[in-house]
């Protein structure tokens, strides 16, 4: 499918197709550092002979363009229902006699400053074990960009070899292999956080491999307006 004129893409973590956001819509930014937006938690709580499952649903609302907050909530609610969807097919090609127990939450990691960065914590038990995935979101809430990590940095630089550098410096980590360039990423005041394998499953949330890089480590090539974005607080 040819990518329309204009557009942003974000790749959701189950159905692994390319998804197309709204265009930049070219609006002024707000002033004030606060994001005129909140989250609402929506939960869902389905059940087939297959799964069972209790999500949660982000829903962003606030005083943004509807088109880019009615787009951020469709990616949120068809990623995890996706999720659902897959296991749900999953047990029943394979006629399982107990169900998957399937749920879902979310942490707002970053809403501050036009971004918001969202990570989705996906758990699924199978009667043995427990296996979380994290899926993170970074959306400028004024054009609709969903941000790869390659738009954190200036252009011309090589963020692959600046990140992988960081994370070497770390203790355990000097024979890490190294980042792709879409490698994926949240953000917290003052941290990128690098997701350290793609999809990657762990039998708790603290397990999960990442690993936290100080904006301060890399100030100098970091877009301008995402430096101030990312150490301003409120």
């Amino acid at each position: 499918m040819n990518k329309p004129p204009n557009y942003y893409s974000y790749q959701c973590p189950y159905c692994m197709q390319t998804v197309y956001s709204v265009p930049a819509i070219g609006q002024s930014y707000f002033i004030s550092s606060a994001n005129p937006i909140s989250i609402k938690k929506v939960e869902k709580k389905l059940s087939t002979p297959y799964v069972q499952a209790d999500l949660q649903i982000p829903v962003v609302e606030g005083n943004i363009d509807a088109g880019i907050k009615s787009f951020m909530n469709r990616s949120f609610e068809n990623d995890i229902m996706e999720f659902y969807n897959q296991l749900n097919e999953a047990g029943r090609e394979s006629r399982r006699e107990a169900p998957f127990i399937i749920s879902n939450i979310y942490r707002v990691t970053y809403n501050k400053n036009n971004l918001l960065s969202l990570s989705i914590l996906y758990n699924e038990y199978d009667q043995r074990n427990h296996a979380y995935i994290k899926a993170p979101y970074n959306y400028n809430i004024i054009t609709g960009k969903a941000l790869g990590l390659r738009d954190v940095f200036k252009p011309g630089v090589n963020y692959v070899q600046l990140i992988n550098n960081e994370i070497k410096k770390q203790p355990g980590m000097q024979g890490f292999p190294g980042i792709a360039a879409d490698q994926p990423y949240y953000m917290e005041d003052n941290h990128l956080v690098v997701f350290l394998k793609f999809n990657a499953l762990a039998p708790t949330e603290d397990k999960l491999p990442v690993v936290k890089i100080p904006l301060s480590t890399l100030n100098n090539n970091i877009r301008s307006e995402y430096l101030d974005w990312l150490t301003k607080r409120v």
